[in-house]
């Protein structure tokens, strides 16, 4: 009987070894597949990024052949290098085999071959944009010009009685990231101002405490002409031209901003930041490449536009639906009509720098301190 057991015993023994070196090599596998998984969606990222970048050269090359046609009708000049003067077109000869190729076939299309079709512009939603020839310009842009950012954070600032709000909102999201994260990282400044004045007060503030990082292309700082807006017929505005006015804002900073990285967060200027904030929205994309998502919540509030991240290749589209119905519509509203309910709840980064300045603040506060995750029905 004693035998008996001690038999037990050893087949016990044995089999809990056998289940322990088991469990230690799945493990081991595991683990191996999380990392191969992880580097396969950072290269997809990549290769998203590269995607991005061609695209943008190759309507640079669309953009260069409408320049190309005038100097070509002025000068005397075509693609072919047949002109006047033998000087000018050698300028076109410098150019590869296949740039030439492409800015002949765009040229082509220009010049009148195949019949024309009028695609809607920005100019057919918001006719009042063709009142001045400026209205698309920026009144104020400070820009180093980068692009290939992988995040891009665009952020509102509105003239208020305590603007150190928005220096509050940039310092401490600049002091959560490292250096190599500032590297992969741009600040976008939108200035949303009418008035001019308004719009150098809070420029100055920007320069005196962010010089460093203007001058090395972290921020960019940029504002709209006042023609740019729609103009209302008495001063005080009511809460649907404010909301107006505020889809207007959206679309000139995601016009500017969607060419400059691969991902693009929508913040206020009158938040707060969690400790290492970049790796958080960093890791998210990675895990979640292979998740049908349109949109990422980093708020408490459901479904809102601000505290939102998008793809850049994305914006184009979200422009053109709040161009549509920015007059009618306010932004949290056309975002839920836009993503249709796709989107993916995350735990909230951000939280209120100073006391609320508006109702519409004060209730996004007060829900704020209900719950943890952002939860869609």
């Amino acid at each position: 009987m004693l035998r008996k057991y001690q038999m037990l015993f050893l087949l016990s023994g044995i089999g809990l070894c056998c289940i322990v070196v088991l469990h230690n090599v799945l493990k081991t596998v595991y683990i191996k597949h999380i990392r191969i998984s992880q580097r396969i969606n950072s290269c997809q990222l990549q290769l998203r990024d590269l995607e991005a970048t061609i695209r943008t050269k190759e309507e640079d090359i669309v953009l260069l052949s409408q320049y190309i046609i005038k100097w070509q009708r002025s000068q005397g000049v075509d693609l072919n290098g047949e002109a006047e003067s033998d000087k000018k077109a050698s300028l076109l000869k410098r150019l590869s085999p296949d740039i030439h190729k492409n800015l002949l076939n765009n040229v082509t299309v220009e010049a009148g071959l195949l019949p024309s079709v009028a695609f809607p512009t920005t100019f057919d939603f918001w006719p009042h944009l063709l009142n001045d020839p400026n209205s698309l310009r920026p009144a104020l842009l400070i820009s180093h010009n980068r692009s290939g950012a992988w995040i891009v954070f665009g952020i509102i600032a509105l003239a208020k009685k305590n603007q150190s709000n928005l220096c509050h909102t940039l310092n401490d999201l600049i002091m959560k990231m490292t250096e190599e994260q500032q590297k992969q990282t741009l600040i976008v400044v939108f200035i949303g101002e009418k008035k001019f004045n308004s719009v150098l007060r809070i420029w100055k503030l920007i320069e005196k405490n962010f010089k460093r990082h203007l001058e090395n292309g972290l921020i960019d700082v940029i504002a709209p002409e006042s023609s740019y807006y729609v103009e209302f017929s008495h001063d005080s505005m009511t809460l649907a031209q404010r909301r107006t006015k505020q889809n207007q804002d959206y679309v000139y900073l995601m016009a500017y901003a969607h060419k400059k990285g691969v991902f693009y967060i929508q913040l206020n200027d009158n938040i707060l930041f969690k400790t290492d904030v970049w790796n958080i929205i960093d890791k998210l994309i990675i895990n979640n490449w292979n998740y049908p998502w349109i949109v990422m919540h980093f708020g408490r509030i459901s479904k809102s536009l601000s505290y939102s991240m998008f793809e850049t290749r994305r914006l184009p589209h979200l422009i053109g639906f709040i161009q549509m119905f920015y007059y009618e519509t306010p932004a949290n509203e056309l975002l839920r009509k836009f993503v249709q309910y796709q989107d993916y709840p995350t735990k909230s980064l951000f939280g209120p720098v100073d006391e609320p300045e508006d109702l519409h603040v004060k209730i996004e506060n007060l829900l704020d301190l209900s719950a943890d995750l952002l939860i869609i029905n």
